[in-house]
């Protein structure tokens, strides 16, 4: 009897192969899309609904550790900005954990292959810019 079991665990391993190992996403590209956020500017309170283009331009990957810049048109002021960040792929595959240089941090919730949502926040401790900011961002890869 105990053999005639362990004969047919064995069978259900050779029959269900483990899953294979899921790949780590190849991040790099130039992520682009519009924001949506609350924000403190110069002392008043806003609530900015798609602001023109921001994009993250991923231009190294090394497994699960990811660098770029960040890049976005300030559209309070009219004026571009860009800023470093790091970054770290999540074991899950699907979030990304990001510091940008100055003071704001992102999650990446990976969508698909080339889609992306950015949940975005910033302490407003540099105090640069704003001075407390949080946004909501739907990017996509642009492949060329």
């Amino acid at each position: 009897m105990l053999q005639r079991a362990l004969f047919v665990i064995v069978l259900l391993f050779i029959a269900y192969p483990a899953p294979a190992e899921q790949a780590i996403p190849n991040l790099v590209g130039k992520w682009e899309g519009s924001r949506t956020s609350f924000v403190i500017w110069q002392g008043h309170f806003r609530y900015v609904v798609e602001e023109p283009l921001t994009s993250y331009v991923i231009d190294k990957q090394e497994g699960r550790l990811i660098a770029g810049e960040k890049r976005s048109r300030l559209g309070m002021e009219g004026r571009k900005s860009g800023e470093e960040f790091f970054g770290v792929i999540s074991p899950d595959y699907k979030t990304v954990l990001v510091a940008e240089h100055a003071s704001g941090y992102a999650v990446f919730h990976l969508l698909g292959p080339d889609e992306m949502e950015v949940s975005y926040v910033s302490d407003g401790s540099d105090a640069r810019d704003s001075e407390l900011m949080a946004s909501i961002q739907r990017l996509t890869r642009k492949r060329e």
